[in-house]
């Protein structure tokens, strides 16, 4: 390694008052340039389609700070952070970097005004080396390659003093901890001569360790003057590493506060916000029979799972779905959820831990096939990529999963077949007109609706649907809503992950949380009196 006499002597100064601030000093360390506007957000919008994901957002960032962004998921907080980084465009508004216009919609841009961005998913190329990893892309010289892999070294060097850390240079990027990759891409922004870092849930697949070595780093590149941004979902973190905190909810910056005048019942009651009724999502007007929903959610155990555990998170898993019972998954991104549907529907292998099936002890499914004859049903996050055969017509797509019994390819055969379709369209009240029609010329409800209506034809015990509502308008999501409650009322369970905590208070009976770590927490429904402010106070434990 360079000694630190190689250093620029403000970076030294600093790093031996910070050395000094962690042996003993309580007070916060902070430089007179903090004052400073690093980047100014100004009135910053982003549509997507009739979709609002940001409305408005006026913010002012400093230099020499560390500022937490918190949030639920979907409240807008990465959307914001990706249009600073430049990953996506703005669809009203503009951003100043350092006193400059930024150009929006541009990574190179935002790399240029010195802004950058380090994410979860870590952008680094696993066959590479520490070195290139660092410098990759890297732009040909004039000196030939052994002068700048020569000078490349030597910054390498001089990058990884500043951050205090040794990873050798011709380490495989593939051979390293998750915490060192991440030291790389630090690195490699301020490689770029970076003075606004962007750190998007940077901790989720940190251990305690690698999670302390880089709440120090920032501390220090704090100390050099570098500005940041810190989103995560942990809000003991966040009150750890940021000095001010601003809360986003529904797309909109609701508040912002330094640190230490945020208590965490006052950042959950900003995140949650006032409780609002999806109203008339359940309207008994839309159930078929719903005197008997009661009495069917009385019956026996389907499904239950004891002390499941999921690979790569740090959450045990209790939960039960009983006859006619609606059980809502809940948890921030990449708690889990997801993984869970898949694995019982046997999309993919990565739990484990105990599984009963109507009383008896199953193995868990390794196939798609072996998942159904379980008595699961899924229906995927994704309709248009997992789910829908686009060109094929929407009786066709319903037939899907019974082409054996009424069709042959995807030609129907028999009136049978169609009369099969046309019951089962009506009952996620498809309209018959739609039948004839590409599944990929339907909107977004309607094909969702076709998912479902497969299901009431190949048949399950266990409904297991992942976002079934996502994307689609208040219409459909009422009559998506309402068939599944039918189908809840005939004595079978439905395991569902839902996002809008309104909308999956309203619908469930019963709610399991999946938390950063620990054991899943169980709830009761809203019509019990468990609260939105209740249900995100369990997501960030």
């Amino acid at each position: 390694m360079v000694s630190p006499g190689t250093l620029d002597p403000i970076v030294v100064e600093n790093r031996k008052t910070w050395s000094s601030h962690c042996r003993g000093s309580s007070s916060s360390i902070v430089p007179t340039s903090k004052e400073s506007v690093a980047v100014r957000i100004v009135n910053i919008t982003k549509h997507y389609g009739s979709t609002t994901v940001l409305s408005d957002v006026s913010l002012d960032l400093h230099s020499a700070t560390i500022h937490g962004f918190v949030g639920e998921n979907g409240a807008g907080k990465s959307t914001c952070v990706s249009i600073v980084a430049g990953r996506t465009s703005a669809s009203e508004g503009h951003i100043e970097a350092f006193g400059a216009p930024l150009q929006l919609g541009s990574p190179r841009a935002a790399l240029k005004a010195g802004i950058a961005a380090v994410y979860q998913e870590l952008m680094i190329i696993s066959r590479r080396t520490a070195l290139e990893n660092v410098f990759l892309p890297v732009e040909s010289g004039r000196r030939g390659p052994l002068l700048l892999r020569r000078e490349m070294r030597a910054r390498y060097e001089a990058l990884l003093e500043r951050l205090g850390v040794d990873i050798p240079q011709d380490a495989k990027a593939e051979t390293l901890s998750t915490g060192n990759r991440q030291v790389l891409e630090i690195a490699r922004a301020l490689s770029h001569k970076a003075r606004f870092v962007l750190f998007d849930e940077p901790t989720a697949a940190l251990s305690v360790a690698e999670k302390t070595s880089l709440f120090r780093l920032m501390k220090v590149l704090r100390l050099e003057g570098v500005g940041m941004v810190l989103v995560t979902h942990d809000l003991a973190e966040m009150k750890e590493a940021a000095e001010l905190i601003s809360v986003f909810r529904d797309g909109m910056l609701v508040e912002t506060r330094p640190t230490q005048e945020w208590s965490r019942p006052e950042l959950v009651s900003a995140m949650a916000g006032p409780r609002v009724r999806v109203t008339g999502l359940l309207s008994s007007s839309q159930v078929s029979d719903p005197s008997t929903a009661p009495l069917a959610r009385m019956g026996l155990p389907l499904l239950r799972l004891s002390d499941v555990r999921l690979s790569s998170k740090k959450v045990s898993v209790d939960l039960e779905v009983r006859e006619g019972e609606i059980v809502g998954l809940a948890g921030l991104m990449g708690s889990g959820r997801s993984s869970l549907l898949r694995s019982l529907a046997g999309h993919r292998a990565c739990a484990s831990g105990a599984m009963e099936i109507q009383g008896r002890h199953r193995r868990w499914p390794a196939t798609p096939i072996a998942g159904h004859q379980l008595g699961f049903h899924y229906l995927p996050e994704d309709r248009k990529v997992s789910g829908l055969v686009p060109h094929a017509s929407a009786a066709n797509n319903i037939l899907l999963g019974s082409l054996g019994v009424d069709s042959t390819g995807f030609i129907l055969r028999s009136a049978k077949a169609r009369a099969r379709s046309q019951a089962v369209a009506q009952r996620v009240r498809l309209r018959t007109s739609d039948l004839a029609l590409p599944a990929e010329r339907l909107s977004g409800g309607t094909q969702q609706k076709l998912l479902l209506a497969r299901a009431l034809v190949t048949g399950f015990e266990v409904l297991l649907a992942d976002e079934p509502t996502r994307g689609v308008d208040v219409n459909a999501r009422a009559d998506i809503w309402a068939a599944i409650k039918e189908i809840a009322a005939e004595g079978k369970g439905a395991l569902v992950a839902v996002s809008d905590l309104d909308e999956l208070l309203e619908v469930a009976d019963r709610l399991i949380v999946l938390p950063a770590a620990g054991k899943a927490i169980e709830l009761c429904g809203a019509a019990q009196g468990t609260t939105r402010e209740v249900l995100v106070e369990a997501m960030f434990q």
